[in-house]
């Protein structure tokens, strides 16, 4: 953008990025940006919000273009999940617990995005998860959660990639103060050897530093 630069700034009186502190309303636009192209005249409205959510569909954007080809091939599974707020004030606490349950099971989890909700049916505060995983046979699948002892979260094989992606992208963003509305993992493995080389690469390079410290 280059060619581009800001014009105009508004705020939007009547909107807020924290529409209230329970999360359950979801956000609005709380400025706008009038953005012109010197070369052409043309004019760009952005609104936060739409900034937000350019980001969050950026985020599943670049996670079906890491995976789909992993995916279309069966190297891979991939799995959605719902998961109760209420049981998981944060997203990584669940992730944690999620990879813990899997490894159990001989399973790497991979890459994953997510987005909070808010909704009607089965959890009302609630997050959408999609994870990435080495291959789980449908026994395993069975095995970890078709017979689990609560009800906090709840589990399924991805059909399609593209129709969960556009379903996430048709949201509304959702948060309290403070509370982040969507993210991903900080990088996106294909496999257990990309995760060992990554960890190793790191492992490396401490002690690299570690050793031009000590001269």
């Amino acid at each position: 953008m280059n060619n581009w630069g800001l014009k105009h700034f508004r705020n939007l009186s009547e909107g807020s990025n924290i529409s209230d502190n329970t999360g359950q309303t979801p956000l609005s636009a709380k400025y706008e940006r009038t953005f012109i192209n010197y070369e052409t005249g043309e004019l760009r409205v952005i609104t936060d919000l739409k900034s937000k959510m350019y980001k969050r569909d950026k985020n599943l954007n670049l996670f079906l273009k890491v995976y789909r080809k992993h995916y279309m091939q069966r190297k891979i599974s991939i799995l959605s999940a719902v998961v109760n707020q209420d049981e998981y004030a944060s997203i990584s606490k669940f992730v944690n617990t999620f990879t813990r349950k899997l490894k159990r099971k001989g399973i790497d989890r991979l890459g994953y995005v997510w987005v909070r909700d808010v909704g009607d049916e089965i959890f009302h505060k609630h997050y959408h998860i999609i994870i990435a995983t080495t291959n789980i046979s449908g026994n395993k699948f069975n095995d970890l959660f078709c017979n689990k002892k609560h009800n906090d979260y709840e589990v399924q094989f991805v059909r399609t990639l593209k129709g969960i992606s556009d379903y996430l992208k048709e949201k509304d963003l959702f948060g309290a103060i403070k509370q982040r509305t969507y993210g991903k993992s900080r990088r996106f493995p294909v496999s257990k050897k990309d995760k060992k080389n990554r960890i190793a690469t790191k492992t490396k390079h401490n002690i690299i530093k570690q050793n031009c410290r000590n001269k």
